[in-house]
């Protein structure tokens, strides 16, 4: 009987720390999910810069703007910024723009935002989304939208590889078509390719943020277009999916890049 007891105690504490871990594990189970919820429902206004989401349950809108977390945009840039003493400016570049906390957070309006970083535009849309064109700097428009493709922006004086035949061959291309970005693309002459030539390190979109490109195209231009004359191969890398893409209409520009 005396044995019989014992083990009907242990039982009964068994059971209980058996419960206890049951309850324990729930928890942190409740606790991750809750964690994970916070983080994956975007309540506050959608940011993007070149695509790429600001995500913080801080940023929020209001009558007076877009307030975006500095630190998760910061965060998506890939850069670092200062305040002043008293906390009320963010200062970035040396340029200067004015900063609030909310919940304990420094806060600033998306578009102070977009002045500090300089961005090329800036694109609000009747949901309240903000989308944020940031290109290296010295890019500039070289064509008006073309069919299937957007705007073609690139920088006269870093992304032009060489010079034929007073056609210039371009290191990189962006893309805009909206606003957005869209795709990058390099134009390759075919003697290169036939002379087995190699180019690295082309910049693109280095050290900015970027959508994962959705697919490539690699076609070849026998007789060129407009801009590039020689026989080359555009290798456009894209952004968005080709039925998005197949939607881009007329923008004035018909030639082929």
């Amino acid at each position: 009987m005396h044995n019989h007891s014992v083990n009907n105690s242990n039982k009964t504490k068994g059971g209980k720390i058996a419960n206890r871990f049951l309850v324990g594990i729930s928890l942190i189970f409740v606790s991750l999910f809750s964690f994970a919820a916070t983080y994956a429902k975007q309540d506050g206004p959608k940011v993007e810069i070149n695509g790429v989401g600001v995500y913080s349950p801080i940023s929020y809108a209001d009558n007076g703007g877009t307030w975006v977390d500095v630190d998760a945009f910061f965060h998506v840039l890939k850069a670092s910024y200062e305040l002043d003493k008293q906390g009320k400016n963010l200062i970035f570049k040396n340029e200067t723009i004015p900063v609030k906390k909310h919940k304990n957070e420094i806060v600033a309006e998306v578009k102070d935002l977009a002045e500090v970083i300089d961005a090329t535009q800036i694109k609000e849309d009747k949901d309240g989304s903000v989308y944020l064109l940031v290109l290296p700097e010295g890019t500039v428009q070289i064509s008006a939208a073309v069919p299937q493709m957007g705007e073609h922006w690139t920088n006269p004086q870093e992304d032009i590889l060489i010079m034929e035949n007073d056609d210039p061959v371009f290191k990189t291309i962006y893309g805009v078509y909206e606003g957005k970005l869209v795709f990058i693309e390099q134009m390759i002459s075919q003697k290169y390719f036939v002379e087995g030539k190699s180019f690295v390190n082309f910049a693109g979109m280095k050290g900015l943020p970027s959508p994962a490109i959705d697919h490539t195209n690699i076609e070849f231009i026998p007789t060129g277009h407009e801009g590039y004359t020689m026989p080359h191969y555009d290798i456009h890398h894209y952004f968005i999916t080709p039925e998005e893409q197949a939607k881009i209409g007329l923008g004035g520009e018909n030639a082929h890049h």
